[in-house]
Order: C-alpha cells, then sequence, then structure tokens
C-alpha cells in the first residue's frame, strides 16, 4: 500500500516536470526586445520627397530664362503690332491724301494723245475724286494747277465759243491786267489757245497770276488751270504748259 502511494507522487511529480518543459513559446515578441530603428529611413524618405517637390537651381534659371524670354517675345510682339498700326495708318493717309503720290517726269495725259512733263519745281499726281490732273509746287501751298480732259461732243464743238466768251468777260473785269492770247495751229485741224493774266482779288478769286491753257485733241478738249501769287513762277508754268505736246515714246502711264 505505501508502496503504491509513493508510486503515484512520483508519478504526479514526472507530470509536473514533464507540463514545464512543455510550455508553447509566445507569439508576442519579449518585452526586453528593442524595436527595430526607423527614424533613418523615414528621413531618407522624406530627404527624397523634398528634393521631388522643391525646384533645383538650375530649374529656377531655367524658369527665369523663359519668363524673360516670354517677355521679351512680348515685347517685340508689341513694338511689331505697332509698326504694322503705323504702317497701316501711312497707307489709309496715303489714300486719302493723293498728293502723297505726287511725281515728277513725262507722263501721258488720260487717252488724249499728248503728254506733259513735269520738272521741278511742279510735282503732279491724279486725284481720283475730281477726275483730273493735280500739279502742285510742295513748298508754295498757294499754287494751283488742274489739267481735265473732256471727250464730250459739246466741249469740241463749243471750243471757239467758250474762248471767245472767256475773252469779253475779261474784257469786262477791270480787275483783269496784261491779258495775252496764244493761238498754236497745228496738223489735223488741231490748235491750242493760251491766256495769261493778272488780276486783284476779287470774289472767289485770290489776286495773283492766272494761265489758262486749251487743247484741242482727236477725240477731246484737255483744259489746263494755273494760278500762281508768285510772279517769279510765270517762266516756268509756260514751260510746264508748252511741254504739253503730241505723245512720244517718252512718256509713261501715270500710276495711281
Amino acid at each position: 500500500m505505501k508502496h503504491q502511494a509513493f508510486l503515484a507522487v512520483l508519478l504526479c511529480c514526472l507530470l509536473i516536470s514533464l507540463s514545464g518543459c512543455s510550455r508553447p513559446a509566445s507569439d508576442t515578441p519579449a518585452e526586453n526586445a528593442d524595436p527595430a530603428p526607423v527614424t533613418d529611413e523615414k528621413q531618407e524618405q522624406s530627404s527624397e520627397e523634398d528634393a521631388s517637390s522643391a525646384p533645383t537651381s538650375q530649374e529656377e534659371e531655367d524658369s527665369k530664362s523663359d519668363s524673360k524670354s516670354d517677355s521679351k517675345s512680348d515685347s517685340e510682339s508689341e513694338e511689331e503690332d505697332k509698326k504694322e498700326d503705323e504702317k497701316d495708318k501711312e497707307e489709309e493717309n496715303k489714300q486719302d491724301d493723293p498728293a502723297a503720290d505726287a511725281v515728277q517726269g513725262c507722263y501721258k495725259l488720260f487717252d488724249s494723245g499728248f503728254e506733259i512733263t513735269v520738272n521741278e519745281p511742279f510735282s503732279i499726281y491724279y486725284n481720283p475724286l475730281a477726275y483730273n490732273m493735280t500739279l502742285t509746287i510742295p513748298d508754295q501751298p498757294t499754287f494751283q494747277g488742274y489739267i481735265f480732259y473732256d471727250t464730250s461732243e459739246q466741249s469740241m464743238s463749243q471750243l471757239e465759243d467758250t474762248v471767245r466768251q472767256l475773252e469779253d468777260s475779261y474784257k469786262q473785269d477791270p480787275t483783269i491786267e496784261n491779258m495775252t492770247k496764244e493761238v498754236d495751229e497745228q496738223e489735223n485741224g488741231l490748235f491750242s489757245f493760251t491766256f495769261t493774266y493778272s488780276a486783284g482779288a476779287a470774289e472767289g478769286s485770290p489776286a495773283g497770276y492766272y494761265f489758262i491753257h486749251y487743247q484741242k485733241t482727236e477725240n477731246g478738249v484737255i483744259s489746263a488751270n494755273l494760278f500762281t501769287d508768285r510772279s517769279s513762277n510765270s517762266d516756268s508754268i509756260r514751260a510746264l504748259i508748252d511741254s504739253i505736246q503730241p505723245l512720244t515714246e517718252h512718256a509713261v502711264e501715270y500710276s495711281e
């Protein structure tokens, strides 16, 4: 009996001993174990993010350079636009003022078969509003000169009557002095009349020197009316009128 009790106690001790040796390992880390360091990894990641988000000095310089280029490009574009606007305005003014096209040389007078040679101090241009060739002296705004071409049958048939009436009216005007008339009979029944006179100021007419020239052509009548307030221009005006001659190979079309 004692022997059985001893064996029972011994068996219990063995069971207790085996139970302590077979204890399962804990799933959690030991309380005293140091956690893995993550500070360096986080700092490195943060540095990379900062590097990727912040522009480099080269990028900043490139950005500034691009900004300057854009600013310069805008300035050049504005300057070009300004020049274009000025050019357009000059063209508009040129169209509004045909005198800007005034030239010198030997030109055909419409389709009359005659020409005129324009030299200093005169210039000539075509006035599309008045349908005439206008003569100017650039530094003498009071000078006036106009050349017309009339192809109506009335102008041709009544030319001599017009000249006669003109003579009569001049004789009745007390302000007119030193009137002269020249007649040039030409080939093919053509002819010209030239009147020159000085006159005092009258209503609608300033005081000065007047030159009126009629040239009969095969298909019409050329009329030239010129005025100057300077007697020193008289010889130049007479030379200009004398240059109205039948067309030669030297005459060119006036380009508007």
